[in-house]
């Protein structure tokens, strides 16, 4: 008797237990089924494009841009050519030009052929794209309107022409600069002549860099227009205008003889380095970093344990690091270790070294991470850490995103699912699956959804962990 009671009992509960294991395993499906009828942000963007008011499509197109997020140029050239609302227009264009798509070609060239019906607001959106495209078929419409008697778009042309012009185009150019035009179409005329190589105005930049009567901002546009015309000429004048009393000037000049490689022009760029205004010595670093002047290692390590300005400061560790100096990287470690230094400095220390030395640095750099997560202290560090890792494809940081990703922070979470979506690594998708469909996480439930929606579109290959190779 008492076994048949043994065995009711534990029929019950097996009916019991199997009653309550199918609800659940019912409302789980059920909530699964739910979240994947929720639209992803892709799915959602372009339902606004296609729905939303025209204010609310002007700011999301801002977000796209912010996002870089250039998967909607199909959607958005329909509504181009749909919408009459030209300040919309206007905002499209934004989104062509932020994505340097050619769709808006077409369009863009016939209106400057002839541009004096349309709205000006539009007609400078297209200019800012042709110049950005470098749209070379647009050459012939942006000298004639260059040339224009009534001048209207005279100083917009003047912006482009550098960039879609041809050395033929120089001749005209230098002409226009004898005519008294205003300033700021002077100064756009100057740079244009640097973009074109005109060697033949080598002299007029020299005479104008060199005027003191002139205004700084054209003394400087010349010196750089120097910089960037391959002539010996241009390289003498700009070494000997070094020695120029107008810092501006100076800064103008560093920065264009980052563009030269003889001994002299090295040499004024390492002298520069310790120039009294802070903005000529980062014009050196930045020549430093483009030339990969290995010679500079000392004074710059100097500059990036002494420099009183922050600005300079975090330029040295670049340089530092991009002439892979073996002090300076030695230096810049030692600083992302170091807990008495700011977070600002280590964070900036990180991020050059992994720029220009990621195999060499990221295991010691990774270690200073993980740290972090267990130091809210250190909270700034880690975000800035992880917003560094997140920039990488490569298979060395699929620990430290698997360790972020196992935060109870949220947004140590969401920095480890930027650093998944860039690296699709096979070890962690099932742990994003997870979180897609999770209530529990929060923000990081739909940011895991749209990671994985993302990654499935772009067709982001999937990285294999070291043990699984």
């Amino acid at each position: 008797m008492a076994g048949k009671k043994l065995i009711l009992s534990l029929i019950l509960f097996i009916n019991i237990f199997s009653f309550i294991f199918a609800d659940v395993v019912e409302t789980s499906a059920e909530k699964i089924i739910e979240n994947n009828e929720e639209l992803t942000q892709f799915e959602e963007r372009r339902e606004k494009i296609s729905f939303g008011l025209d204010s609310e499509i002007e700011e999301l197109i801002t977000n796209i841009i912010k996002d870089e997020d250039f998967e909607y140029g199909g959607d958005l050239f329909a509504l181009f050519v749909s919408t009459r609302n030209q300040n919309l227009k206007a905002k499209i264009f934004d989104y062509f030009i932020a994505a340097k798509d050619p769709l808006l070609k077409d369009y863009a060239l016939n209106v400057l052929k002839d541009p004096f019906d349309e709205r000006k607001s539009i007609v400078n959106k297209v200019f800012e794209y042709v110049g950005v495209l470098k749209i070379q078929e647009a050459r012939d419409s942006v000298i004639n309107l260059l040339l224009e008697e009534d001048g209207k778009y005279v100083e917009s042309a003047a912006k482009i022409v550098g960039k879609v012009g041809i050395l033929e185009d120089a001749a005209k150019i230098s002409k226009l600069l004898d005519f008294g035009v205003p300033a700021e179409t002077k100064l756009l005329l100057i740079r244009a002549l640097g973009e074109l190589n005109a060697v033949d105005s080598v002299e007029t930049l020299i005479a104008l860099a060199k005027d003191s009567s002139e205004t700084p901002s054209i003394r400087m546009a010349a010196a750089e227009s120097l910089g960037d015309i391959n002539n010996f000429e241009a390289t003498n004048a700009l070494v000997a205008l070094y020695e120029d009393t107008d810092a501006n000037v100076r800064t103008s000049v560093v920065k264009a003889l980052a563009k030269k490689t003889d001994e002299n022009s090295k040499a004024v760029i390492l002298n520069a380095v310790k120039d009294n205004f802070y903005k000529v010595r980062l014009a050196a670093l930045q020549s430093i970093i483009d030339q990969q002047l290995e010679e500079a290692s000392s004074v710059v390590l100097y500059r990036a344990k002494n420099d009183s300005e922050n600005v300079v400061k975090h330029k040295s560790y670049e340089a530092l690091s991009a002439i892979h100096s073996a002090e300076g990287i030695w230096y810049l470690l030692n600083l992302v270790e170091d807990k008495k230094k700011t977070e600002t400095d280590r964070a900036k220390a990180a991020s050059v070294l992994l720029k220009y030395n990621f195999d060499s640095t990221i295991e010691p750099i990774k270690s200073v991470a993980r740290e972090t997560l267990n130091d809210k202290k250190q909270i700034k560090l880690r975000y800035a850490l992880g917003k560094e890792f997140a920039k990488y494809t490569n298979v060395a940081i699929e620990d430290i995103c698997a360790a972020y990703m196992l935060s109870d922070d949220v947004a140590t979470k969401g920095t480890a699912l930027d650093m998944f979506e860039k690296n699709n690594f096979s070890s962690l998708r099932a742990l994003v699956e997870i979180m897609s469909i999770d209530e529990k996480e929060g923000a990081n439930q739909k940011k895991a959804k749209n990671v994985l929606d993302r990654i499935e579109r772009s067709g982001t290959p999937s990285t294999e962990s070291v043990s699984e190779n």
